[in-house]
């Protein structure tokens, strides 16, 4: 008689080769957070709109940004590591400047600008995705509305706010619309109309209600 056992151990059951698996991946999503923050947190602050068309030593940059001076070699060459700065020297004596993206599309002073978007992933996003494992098992909101707030209530309500809402995406939407610019002339009928008003563009895509 054959026996259950004899069946399992005789059974080819594949196991995986854990010498060629690799936990990169997991460990690199787990800790992305803090590359997100340190670029939310330099557009914040406005690195690249001070390094704009400069070199500045870390010790002057972080005067420039009213940072203390604990960490702010620390913070830079992060920023550089991730690609964001480059650096020219070593040590307190080290240039710091942007790079070519950086340069065209984190100064504030320039059209292309799309670090507006960011800014609001920084004030109010970053926050509200911590509370995601809350959001998911209880099924209630995590903005705003979780202490009794409106965004849009509050916008309306503060006319500077209000129209610097919009302008805050203008360059994120019309980068959006380069990279997709094909696309974008085909459903306009061969005309770039985002491109033309990326305001009106984006409050469609928020379903904000707006005259024809």
């Amino acid at each position: 008689m054959t026996s259950i056992a004899s069946i399992t151990e005789s059974a080819s059951i594949p196991q995986p080769d854990t010498g060629a698996l690799n936990p990169a991946g997991i460990l690199a999503t787990g800790f992305s957070f803090w590359s997100s923050k340190v670029l939310l947190t330099a557009v914040d602050l406005g690195v690249f709109t001070h390094l704009a068309g400069n070199r500045l030593r870390g010790e002057e940059l972080g005067q420039i940004l009213g940072l203390h001076p604990r960490g702010i070699w620390d913070f830079f060459d992060a920023l550089v590591a991730l690609g964001f700065l480059q650096r020219s020297g070593n040590g307190v004596d080290a240039l710091y400047f942007n790079s070519a993206e950086t340069e065209q599309f984190l100064d504030r002073n320039k059209p292309s600008y799309v670090g507006g978007m960011l800014e609001m992933c920084n004030a109010r996003l970053y926050g509200f995705w911590g509370s995601l494992t809350e959001a998911l098992r209880t099924g209630r909101p995590q903005n705003e509305a979780k202490t009794g707030g409106d965004l849009f209530g509050n916008l309306y309500r503060s006319p500077e706010k209000l129209e610097g809402f919009p302008g805050r995406f203008c360059g994120w939407f019309s980068a959006a619309c380069r990279c997709r610019r094909a696309g974008c002339a085909r459903a306009a009928g061969g005309k770039n109309h985002c491109l033309k008003n990326p305001v009106r563009f984006l409050l469609r895509w928020l379903r904000v209600p707006i005259p024809p």
